[in-house]
């Protein structure tokens, strides 16, 4: 279970991320977060920037 809700995670921060954000545009960590915690995944400061990181080395 715990990596199907990884996956989701991933899956969700690439769609915010991809939809919502430009060089323009950014959103800050916390509201990423308070995004992610609104369609209920629970995610914290340094598991947000490992998968930015993870995000960024593939894609």
């Amino acid at each position: 279970m715990d990596k199907d809700i990884r996956r989701i995670r991933l899956l969700k921060l690439w769609e915010i991320l991809s939809t919502e954000t430009d060089k323009e545009h950014p959103l800050s960590t916390e509201d990423i977060i308070d995004k992610l915690a609104k369609i209920g995944i629970d995610c914290h400061r340094i598991t947000l920037y490992e998968d930015i990181k993870l995000l960024n080395k593939y894609g």
